[in-house]
């Protein structure tokens, strides 16, 4: 055997101890482990010949090689899937310095160095939901049974901030509108990320009480129609075009319905197609925008499930174009009373750099 495939192969066996480790005591999900080989997959490509222990010394760099990867489409990857494949790379190092011989703290110093490569910094921000983009979802006309669903769906997903998996299996049971509050309970069929447990709450936003009135009339239907193990999102009938009291099992592409019917139904009233994803980003720009302390960002983040405060600030809370504008042309020329838009901003970013700064602490804290 060649000394590069012997490399390669020590390589290899590196991740799969790793993933290993990773699915044994992190407890992570088969298809999150198969999404994690497939990022390490690039940088087991990229390594080529030279061992992991010696790759901080390879030329050109992982980041470089990142840079020029393309997707499917023959376009580059953006700068979230690239940050991605990053993460992954610094994770695993984390681990063999921890539990391998032959890594050391020259090998953590060099995972620092892994950043978005700047061609791809400028792919553009995930669509958001903004509170006028539901509203105007909110008021738009309907005709038949689906579009009636897929516009309660659409409210009850910005109210809420959940993952389209977690909604599309939520069943009515796990729905508690008077308290705001879904359970996002796995052991009642509600399909969560890495399987995690929670009860949040749905926000009620005053600007919008139309968004409101349309769940309540939706869940008020299904309610009368439907057991409580049924789903929120509930299936219809082929035959009559209206909810199905005796629905089929739940399909592993019901996410796409969602997609589909929304995709359909916007396209008909002329509105712009969000991903559902979208509406997540929208939830957590609203209500991150009404934190004024650590403790009301760190409700937010929460609610969205995220294990920390950093997660929700540096991948789904921006400040828009127009508030940066604001903050940035008003310094020092700010007069005793401010617009909204201003004090969005400010706390905001407020509530960003406390979250950070907590968030700081306590990796400090914990590390020491």
């Amino acid at each position: 055997m060649t000394i590069k495939r012997m490399n390669y192969r020590a390589n290899w066996k590196l991740i799969e101890s790793y993933l290993e480790y990773r699915s044994q005591f992190d407890r992570l999900k088969s298809t999150t482990v198969e999404q994690e080989r497939k990022r390490l997959a690039h940088f087991l490509i990229w390594a080529d010949d030279t061992l992991f222990a010696q790759v901080h010394k390879k030329v050109p760099t992982f980041p470089e090689y990142v840079s020029k990867l393309l997707n499917h489409a023959g376009k580059p990857i953006t700068a979230a899937y690239a940050k991605r494949l990053l993460t992954s790379v610094q994770r695993l190092f984390r681990w063999l310095a921890e539990n391998k011989r032959g890594f050391s703290k020259q090998h953590l110093q060099w995972i620092t160095t892994l950043q978005v490569p700047d061609n791809l910094l400028e792919s553009p921000r995930p669509n958001v939901v903004t509170l006028n983009d539901i509203r105007a979802i909110a008021q738009a006309p309907i005709q038949y049974a689906w579009e009636y669903r897929i516009r309660a769906a659409a409210a009850f997903l910005f109210l809420s901030g959940m993952r389209i998996n977690a909604f599309v299996t939520l069943p009515l049971k796990a729905v508690d509108l008077e308290a705001k509050t879904v359970k996002q309970w796995p052991e009642w069929g509600v399909k969560t990320k890495n399987s995690l447990r929670a009860t949040t709450y749905l926000i009620n936003p005053p600007e919008a009480p139309e968004l409101w009135e349309i769940i309540l009339d939706w869940d008020t239907r299904l309610r009368q129609s439907l057991s409580s193990d049924d789903l929120w999102f509930a299936h219809l009938s082929t035959e009559t075009g209206w909810l199905d009291p005796n629905p089929p099992p739940i399909g592993k592409h019901r996410p796409s319905r969602f997609r589909k019917d929304f995709k359909r139904w916007t396209k008909r009233v002329g509105l712009p197609h969000y991903n559902p994803h979208a509406f997540r980003h929208g939830f957590t720009h609203y209500a991150g925008g009404k934190t004024r302390t650590t403790e009301e960002f760190k409700a937010v983040s929460q609610n969205l499930m995220h294990k920390t405060m950093e997660t929700t600030s540096q991948y789904y809370l921006h400040i828009q174009d127009d508030d940066v504008k604001n903050v940035i042309t008003n310094l020092g020329h700010r007069s005793k009373e401010t617009t909204d838009e201003e004090q969005l901003a400010e706390r905001v970013a407020a509530a960003v750099l406390n979250a950070l700064n907590q968030q700081s602490k306590s990796d400090d804290n914990e590390n020491g």
